[in-house]
C-alpha cells in the first residue's frame, strides 16, 4: 500500500516535469499559463521533498 503510495506520487512527479519542460519551452508566449505551471511544478516539489522524507524516515 504505501509502496503504491511513492510510485504514484514519483510517477506524478515525473509527468509535472515533462509537462513543466513542454510547456515552459515550447510556449513561451502565454506568461500567464508559464506562471500557472511554475506554481504547480513548485508545490510538486515540495510534496515530493517532503514524502522522500518520510520515506527515508520510515526505514530509520
Amino acid at each position: 500500500m504505501y509502496t503504491e503510495n511513492i510510485r504514484y506520487l514519483a510517477e506524478n512527479y515525473i509527468h509535472n516535469l515533462y509537462v513543466f519542460y513542454y510547456v515552459y519551452y515550447y510556449y513561451e508566449k502565454t506568461e500567464d499559463l508559464r506562471n500557472l505551471l511554475v506554481d504547480r511544478f513548485k508545490s510538486s516539489l515540495i510534496v515530493g521533498l517532503k514524502t522522500g522524507i518520510a520515506f527515508v524516515k520510515s526505514f530509520i
